[in-house]
């Protein structure tokens, strides 16, 4: 049976943001130079929002009722770090809604996007940014969407795929930027802020929780992330071990190839994946061209012994030290988070979030469990915009 949102778990979010734990004082983050420019990429109005919502098959049956408002969406250009420590234009979407109040921000983190044409500050029909931000946003919320590195304004470098340091600090720089431009634009905020994403946005959503409580003092009201990989160390010892064919295969790759040029990992991927595959990664132009090759879906048939052990044992201290370097499930978060997830998920494996739930709550950290059942990793976002829907409304 799909699970229910138990009640208790409102109660639980409301008593938990007004105490939260006392953070102890710390060096802010400088951003006096990171707004660089902006554009006006397009009006909606809250008829075309109501028809996007029409559309999902979750929420769908409610958006005659909705009460929605015009939105105005910007791009947002502005400066940050990439892996190499060397400076970056990067950009971002920026959706804000047509009211006179003061408003809360969501930071939105987008999952795994394979086109460079389907960022969000493009801001194409029919993609995560319109079927899903723009619900937000009309709803009465300033909704900050960064491209990542990799896409929109710096397209030119490759996307530091599910490196945690590089997502969180390129959020994290694009919702100071984002925060310039309302007050340029004489915006009024309420000081809430939600963080939230699914997918890899889940993954950058919790590197974005920890960054920010590390290096600032901005207050985060509550932390969502969803479907997240967290633990790859363990994630990647049993997907390691799978013996029949993984969606999860295509994404694998592109985080491997991510880390060989990040860490400079010199294991060459003729050692890595067995015949012909490590010889097609070689000749790889890009990672988006992952999406149309042909590969070995069973990850014992596909990966070499010798990487399988790599993965498994920690043998290979290049390989297990970057891995680990990206693991974000055993800290302990002061500021309040949910953690969403699906039992059933077959892409992103559950143990993900289970084993960051249970660490974090055995050392009392103020977080909160949402699971639902039944549902695979694409079923599970529209479950997972179910529950945005009714727990964010509490927060404007």
């Amino acid at each position: 049976m799909r699970s229910k949102i138990n009640l208790l778990l409102y109660i639980f979010i409301f008593s938990i943001t007004s105490s939260l734990f006392t953070a102890c004082s710390k060096e802010e983050v400088k951003t006096p130079t990171l707004y660089d420019s902006s554009s006006l990429i397009e009006n909606v109005d809250k008829e075309t929002t109501r028809g996007l919502l029409a559309l999902n098959p979750v929420v769908g049956k409610n958006a005659a009722e909705m009460p929605l408002l015009d939105i105005k969406v910007y791009r947002i250009v502005y400066n940050t770090t990439n892996y190499d420590g060397k400076q970056v234009k990067a950009s971002g979407a920026l959706l804000v809604p047509n009211i006179d109040k003061p408003l809360t921000i969501i930071s939105y983190q987008h999952g795994t996007i394979w086109n460079e044409s389907d960022a969000p500050s493009e801001y194409n029909t029919g993609k995560e940014i319109k079927m899903l931000a723009t619900p937000l946003a009309s709803m009465g919320y300033a909704v900050v969407v960064p491209d990542y590195i990799g896409y929109g304004a710096s397209s030119d470098y490759i996307h530091p795929y599910e490196h945690a340091e590089t997502l969180a600090k390129s959020s994290f720089d694009m919702l100071q930027a984002a925060k310039a431009f309302l007050k340029e634009k004489n915006v009024a905020l309420n000081n809430k802020l939600v963080i939230t994403g699914y997918s890899e946005g889940g993954s950058a959503t919790m590197a974005l929780h920890k960054y920010m409580e590390e290096n600032s003092n901005e207050a985060i009201t509550l932390s969502i992330p969803a479907s997240g990989a967290y633990n790859k160390t363990e994630a990647n010892k049993l997907f390691a071990q799978e013996k029949a064919p993984s969606l999860m295969t295509k994404y694998f790759l592109w985080i491997v190839n991510t880390y060989k040029t990040i860490y400079q990992i010199d294991t060459p991927w003729t050692e890595m994946l067995n015949a012909p595959y490590g010889e097609m990664m070689n000749k790889l132009n890009t990672n988006f061209e992952l999406q149309y090759k042909k590969v070995q879906t069973i990850p014992q048939a596909l990966l070499s012994k010798s990487f399988i052990e790599a993965l498994t044992t920690g043998n290979n201290p290049q390989i297990s030290n970057a891995v680990k370097d990206n693991d974000r499930w055993q800290w302990v978060p002061k500021q309040p988070m949910m953690v969403f997830y699906s039992s059933s998920d077959n892409i992103v494996n559950p143990i993900n979030s289970i084993t960051a739930i249970q660490y974090m709550q055995s050392q009392g950290a103020p977080v909160q469990a949402v699971k639902v059942d039944g549902y695979n990793h694409y079923q599970a976002f529209g479950a997972y915009m179910a529950t945005l829907f009714k727990v964010l409304p509490m927060y404007q």
